[in-house]
């Protein structure tokens, strides 16, 4: 076994390196979502994900929330509004839990359709 002791400044590193796997794995994960989205004639609303974000906040700091937002490509362009359409929103939440309280041992993907 290994007694050599892991430093402050590489437990904060290996730490940042966790966090950016992770974050590149959910970038893996969205574009994968939006591209079987695409096939099944699904268009995504924003080319990026929705987020939670605040200056104020330093749990927010961490993003920890993954939203897309997505509409049939087959329903009517709204008569108002280009960018949507006159139908239903699918939206999938990719979130890592309420970090404050240590409670989701594993990231929950919640998926909703509105009206």
């Amino acid at each position: 076994m290994d007694n050599e002791k892991t430093t402050p400044l590489e437990n904060i590193k290996n730490a940042f390196d966790v966090v950016i796997k992770t974050y590149q794995n959910i970038e893996k994960l969205l574009s994968e979502m939006d591209a079987v989205g695409n096939k099944e004639g699904f268009l995504s609303l924003s080319p990026r994900f929705l987020r939670y974000k605040s200056e104020n906040d330093t749990l927010a700091w961490l993003v920890s929330f993954f939203i897309k937002v997505y509409q049939h490509s087959s329903d009517p362009v709204h008569d108002q509004k280009n960018d949507v359409r006159n139908g239903p929103f699918y939206i999938v939440d990719v979130e890592f839990g309420d970090l404050t309280k240590n409670a989701a041992k594993y990231p929950d993907i919640v998926i909703a359709e509105t009206g």
